[in-house]
């Protein structure tokens, strides 16, 4: 579906209007459900959106849909510079190849900057979903004027974005803040943290203690007001959050550390979060919601973050 862009930091234009420096960018945030693409000045005014379901039944679906994409969003007569894309997985900073993204078709072992330059017929930046996600929040949201931002991201999954002085902290093979890896204390012992507070464990989890709202855990956070189980299931979501958190503060040291993502949004989450990880840097909600991917694309489609 086309949506209408929002206000947002960095302002709109209407999708007929045309900045005046003629520099626009695709930003294309690649998820397990959901393909989000926007076109973007070089200030980060979205002058379109578009979003729908991955296509995520085989590799050569998948880029073809970001070049649908691509062309949906050229308005017919823009010029797109360059795209960014996010990749939910690690990106190896040299070859190119995604690993670690097995809510993806298997895109192979290639070059996918090259694939997907190759496809779109422009310059292509591409990173992790999360990572962009942060640099979105280090450009237009709760990160301007820090010299380093830590952007965790809870929804289906868990993910942590690291911003150094405007840089994106990818590591050796693309693989830094992946802070669902961390071995956390669990019910049965120590387990990974993505293991104890991805929706489907949390859902498991809320079984376990007793809940009886049926459907999904967001059926679970409807019923929130007259639900006696999910205080406590929340308050234990938090505690581990903090212990990973707290590990991430200790390595990194960032100022200012954002909460996005599905679950992550939720004020309930983010107040019990805040109580439990106690006096350090700086918390906050995050200021782009769910555009921040897309906005952190452009801005690597840009040269940001690099």
């Amino acid at each position: 579906m086309v949506l209408k862009p929002d206000p947002a930091p960095g302002g709109t234009t209407p999708p007929d209007a045309m900045p005046a420096d003629g520099t626009l960018v695709l930003g294309c945030d690649v998820g397990g459900t959901k393909v989000h693409s926007i076109l973007a000045t070089a200030t980060g005014r979205v002058l379109a959106e578009f979003s729908e379901p991955t296509a995520s039944h085989d590799a050569e679906a998948l880029l073809a849909q970001i070049a649908r994409h691509r062309d949906r969003l050229a308005l017919g007569q823009a010029r797109i510079a360059a795209a960014g894309i996010g990749l939910p997985g690690a990106v190896h900073p040299q070859s190119g190849v995604l690993t670690d993204a097995p809510h993806l078709p298997d895109l192979g072992d290639r070059d996918l900057r090259q694939c997907m330059a190759a496809r779109l017929g422009l310059p292509v930046r591409i990173g992790n979903d999360v990572s962009l996600a942060a640099l979105g929040e280090a450009w237009l949201g709760e990160g301007r004027g820090a010299r380093s931002l830590a952007f965790l991201a809870l929804g289906t999954g868990v993910g942590l974005g690291l911003i150094e002085d405007g840089r994106i902290l990818r590591g050796a093979r693309g693989a830094a803040g992946e802070i669902g890896d961390l071995p956390i204390p669990g019910p049965g012992g120590a387990a990974r943290l993505e293991d104890l507070v991805s929706s489907r464990a949390l859902l498991a989890d809320y079984r376990t203690r007793g809940g009886q709202t049926a459907g999904t855990l967001r059926d679970v956070f409807a019923a929130a007001g007259t639900d006696p189980v999910l205080p406590g299931l929340l308050d234990a979501l938090a505690g581990r959050l903090a212990l990973a958190l707290r590990a991430v503060i200790a390595l990194t040291d960032p100022e200012r550390i954002v909460i996005g993502g599905g679950l992550g949004g939720r004020s309930e989450v983010f107040s019990r979060l805040a109580a439990a990880l106690g006096p350090g840097p700086v918390l906050l909600p995050t200021a782009l919601g769910p555009r921040a991917g897309a906005l952190g694309a452009a801005r690597l489609a840009l040269g940001g973050g690099c």
